[in-house]
């Protein structure tokens, strides 16, 4: 199921093949009706859109089946097992986590007291109410109990040789646009996948690995602006079990994963979409 936004917002449901199998494009803000292109989640049987602050809850496709509207624009979010989706960014205090239930509720919990100047957090799925927590520069990734309020830092180590730019005239020397995480992925309860976008290729992450992510064959659009770093890391320890770069930006599918996906344009204009297995034996 695609969300996307042509001449108004809307819902496109495909086949495995690609083939188009039902369109939904309702505009407005009535039951079923979409304001802007939503992100979406899956839940069991049921298909949950957030259009803005309104949860709609669609079944069988696009049947509508209920709406509910919170205080304020959700934002980037994930969608706990219980129904309750994890939201920050937008409206949300800085350091903090907005709880939002089924029925609009929410509650605001603060996770990180020393977030630094310009540095967002990304929030990941976990188990139960369990969530993981990664600061955007990588300086910090933590599980977090919305429950228990127990959290836990995972002593991951991430260095980068930083490059610089300038000349040996005494002009001043800049630093060169930092990597940023882009998205954390629970593949599994053992396994974390960081992507971190990267901006400039003399930016190198430091440390050996025992095993470096290949792409064979490697598909490459060659005009995007950044690569990215994906690193797999022991959910238990914070080690680093494998490394990899790519020269386009890979991100997750909502439900799966274990899948990433890079969209890219062809010499004819033509949009495609490439969908990549992550397997680590």
């Amino acid at each position: 199921i695609v969300s996307h936004r042509f001449h108004q917002p809307a819902l496109l449901r495909y086949n495995v093949s690609g083939r188009l199998l039902e369109l939904h494009e309702k505009r407005g803000r009535g039951p079923g009706e979409l304001n802007s292109a939503p992100r979406l989640f899956v839940k069991g049987d049921t298909l949950v859109a957030l259009d803005g602050n309104r949860i709609i809850h669609f079944v069988r496709g696009f049947e509508h089946a209920r709406t509910s509207a919170a205080k304020a624009n959700v934002g980037r979010a994930v969608l706990l097992q219980d129904g309750r989706f994890v939201t920050t960014g937008g409206s949300v205090p800085r350091g903090h986590i907005r709880v939002i239930t089924p029925d609009a509720l929410h509650t605001d919990l603060r996770v990180d007291g020393e977030l630094p100047d310009g540095v967002m957090l990304h929030v990941s799925q976990g188990k139960g109410s369990q969530i993981w927590i990664t600061r955007s520069n990588g300086s910090r990734t933590w599980s977090f109990d919305i429950d228990s309020r127990r959290r836990t830092v995972l002593p991951i180590e991430r260095r980068w040789l930083m490059p610089w730019t300038g000349t040996v005239t005494g002009e001043p020397l800049t630093a060169k646009p930092r990597p940023l995480v882009r998205e954390l992925i629970v593949v599994s309860p053992e396994l974390l996948l960081s992507v971190t976008s990267v901006a400039d290729p003399d930016w190198m992450p430091m440390g050996a690995v025992s095993r470096e992510i290949r792409f064979n064959p490697s598909v490459v659009d060659g005009n995007d602006l950044f690569d990215v770093v994906l690193e797999f890391f022991d959910s238990s320890t914070g080690a680093t079990l494998a490394r990899g770069r790519h020269p386009s930006l890979l991100l997750p599918i909502r439900g799966a994963p274990d899948l990433l996906f890079g969209v890219r344009q062809t010499d004819l204009g033509h949009v495609v979409v490439d969908v990549w297995h992550v397997q680590l034996m």
